[in-house]
């Protein structure tokens, strides 16, 4: 089943009696375990441990302001945004988390863009570099944009960003992003499956392709040289909530949707093709609505679990 208008939802548990990190009363705590960095753009405040009552799941940091493995010397590193990084699961629950990665493995995953992972990677990574996991999302395109648009701002990373973590000021977006629902504006869609609902945002991680050329040739230089670094590189495409649908391919919105994405890993692919034929590329991998959490994007446990089973086979 499928519906359509999102005001057949209750607005308590898409935006407060569940996990949804995009409702910005939520977003903020999160926004407020970053600090902005001079070369990495941001990291997280370092050396935090944070129990379930702050963001809905336990969540640290290690002294590098990073997320999980943290062998700076180790056989290899983990690259990508945040679902590379480890989000919305408990400490323990990331895919990540097994010996293999946290004896052998730095992980460099932020919300951040090409450029950022490169000066991370020369920063804090002397190992063997044997292998290089690039973990893919649609939004690491729109996260190179925002970046190399701050970049040039002169504004502060936060300002740039418009990311609020003041309450007065979340208090009145999240207003605004009800009403939006309220109204059925938003690009919001609910899915229905075995009994649950299933937030999808149709303008999810989207880019814009003719604004492309401004910063492609700058990110790609950066992918040149972190690819480069390593004998191996597996790069593996993660999907998304909105192409797992049921809906997808009947409704306009998502398959405009999905496009757009199918655009932004073609070009991804490309880049690879030039400048990293050894790369090993990994996409339809077999995932579920029910690997995510009902109202966030990201992987819920069993999600994580899933893409372990994934991808500990490719190091072989």
């Amino acid at each position: 089943m499928t519906i359509h208008d999102p005001r057949q939802a209750l607005i308590e548990d898409i935006f407060i009696n569940n996990l949804n990190m995009a409702f910005p009363m939520q977003g903020r705590k999160w926004l407020r375990l970053l600090e902005e960095h001079p070369n990495f753009g941001l990291r997280i405040k370092p050396s935090l441990k944070l129990g379930e009552a702050y963001l809905g799941f336990q969540f640290s940091s290690n002294a590098l302001g990073l997320r999980g493995p943290a062998n700076c010397h180790g056989k290899g590193v983990i690259l990508g945004t945040s679902f590379a990084m480890g989000f919305a699961v408990d400490d323990g629950q990331n895919w990540y988390d097994t010996p293999l990665f946290h004896n052998d493995f730095l992980n460099l995953g932020l919300p951040v863009g090409l450029g950022q992972m490169q000066a991370m990677l020369d920063h804090h990574y002397a190992g063997s570099a044997n292998t290089a996991i690039f973990v893919y999302h649609p939004n690491i395109w729109t996260t190179c944009a925002d970046f190399a648009r701050w970049r040039t701002s002169g504004q502060t990373l936060f300002e740039s960003m418009r990311w609020e973590t003041d309450l007065a000021a979340a208090l009145d977006k999240s207003l605004a992003k009800v009403r939006a629902i309220e109204t059925g504006a938003g690009g919001q869609i609910i899915e229905m499956l075995d009994n649950r609902h299933y937030l999808l945002n149709t303008n999810y991680a989207t880019f814009n392709p003719d604004q492309f050329g401004a910063w492609y040739a700058d990110a790609t230089t950066h992918l040149n040289a972190i690819s480069a670094r390593f004998k191996k590189l597996i790069v593996v495409r993660v999907p998304i909530k909105e192409e797992l649908a049921a809906s997808y391919t009947s409704h306009d919105s998502l398959h405009r949707l999905r496009d757009n994405h199918q655009q932004g890993w073609a070009a991804f692919k490309e880049a690879l093709s030039k400048i990293a034929p050894h790369a090993e590329v990994h996409e339809n991998l077999f995932f579920s609505l029910t690997d995510y959490h009902p109202y966030d994007t990201h992987w819920n446990e069993n999600g994580n679990n899933r893409f372990r089973e994934h991808i500990l086979p490719l190091l072989n």
